[in-house]
């Protein structure tokens, strides 16, 4: 059976979630870098199911959920080497841990509720065109 309005549906959502993410990243002055660039889905069309997957830079889940730290203290720092900046940086998200800014999240599940009519919608014009597609032969 054809599925072409579903897979038409599942491939506005997959745009919507990457543009969403994209947008969010830029809003936080995190866009034009290599997290940005790397956003993207892929949509898979078996025979029996539709596999959606959105892809990023790994390091993207944890800019996307945050990371807890150990403490919550900010060392005094004056003018210091780049190495020396470094190692207080990494330090600090060791420390204090990343804040979650949600880029991915938040769109991925928006376009869930966006979409969701849309699927149920498209699936069951494909499913009603496989009926009467079948009733004339």
């Amino acid at each position: 059976m054809k599925l072409g309005n579903t897979q038409d549906v599942l491939n506005k959502y997959g745009k919507y979630v990457v543009q969403q993410s994209k947008s969010n990243l830029t809003k936080d002055n995190k866009g034009g870098g290599e997290l940005y660039n790397s956003v993207k889905y892929v949509l898979d069309v078996e025979s029996d199911a539709f596999l959606i997957a959105f892809l990023m830079e790994e390091y993207g889940a944890y800019v996307d959920k945050g990371v807890k730290g150990k403490t919550s203290t900010y060392p005094q720092t004056a003018a210091l080497s780049y190495e020396s900046m470094s190692f207080l940086i990494a330090r600090s998200i060791y420390n204090k841990g990343l804040k979650a800014n949600l880029f991915f999240t938040k769109p991925f599940e928006s376009g869930i509720k966006r979409f969701n009519p849309d699927f149920a919608k498209a699936f069951a014009l494909d499913v009603e065109n496989a009926i009467i597609l079948g009733i004339k032969k």
